[in-house]
């Protein structure tokens, strides 16, 4: 099973304590893919900007960067073992519907 992370939005302040650009919460998904099937969680984390002593001008911010703030501030084996999960249920439905006189898929 194969799991990818992907920071899709990012939100920031304008100004903030004297700074512009300010990045406060980032929007991501966390994607599990195994045999052609996926699932997908997504959240929004906000980051603690409370010591701006590092600050990067929004212009600079790589997508490495953002990626290593997001695995920092999120609990990424509850993540990941909770799109794990989704995937597993897609994989082995725990419950099944049809009627059986026109589904042979059991």
């Amino acid at each position: 099973m194969e799991i990818s992370w992907t920071v899709y939005q990012i939100h920031r302040h304008a100004s903030h304590e004297g700074k512009e650009g300010v990045i406060y919460e980032l929007h991501w998904d966390c994607i599990a893919k195994q045999d052609g099937h996926n699932h997908r969680i997504n959240g929004c984390t906000t980051l603690d900007i409370t010591d701006l002593n590092n600050f990067i001008n929004f212009s600079e911010v790589t997508e490495e960067q953002v990626m290593e703030w997001l695995m920092s501030a999120v609990d990424v084996e509850t993540e990941e073992a909770r799109c794990r999960a989704g995937l597993e249920k897609k994989l082995n439905p725990p419950t099944l519907k049809g009627l059986p006189w026109r589904d042979t898929s059991g």
